[in-house]
């Protein structure tokens, strides 16, 4: 297994809020997310709530789920989920997200920085 580069995903808040959905994406390769850790831009951004954070299966099956946390800087919401996502090879998934709350400042970016390793046997 090879530890990935980390790699950043930013979505837009605006008026304290953000909502995104990928594609589904195929899974070539075992991925393991092992750290999610969220930062804001501008940094004004203190906190706020990710109401759902979800991967599941393009037939429906939810392969990780979380719900309702409150998160500021430095969050890492693998951790704080419960653990590790692990994405199995032969899948199609859709990631999807949505947050509120977002304040004191509400317009900017809520950004996730991945760290995973992927398994390309």
């Amino acid at each position: 297994m090879e530890q990935v580069q980390d790699i950043m995903e930013s979505v837009d808040v605006r008026n304290g809020s953000f909502s995104v959905q990928t594609d589904p994406i195929e899974i070539p390769n075992r991925i393991i997310v092992e750290n999610a850790i969220v930062s804001f831009d501008p940094e004004t951004i203190k906190e706020g709530t990710v109401d759902v954070l979800k991967i599941a299966r393009t037939d429906g099956k939810v392969i990780y789920n979380c719900v309702n946390l409150k998160v500021k800087k430095g969050t890492d919401l693998i951790r704080s989920c419960g653990g590790p996502a692990n994405l199995t090879p032969g899948n199609t998934v859709i990631y999807s997200a949505s947050g509120s709350g977002f304040a004191p400042v509400t317009e900017g970016k809520f950004s996730v920085k991945l760290k995973a390793i992927i398994d390309p046997s």
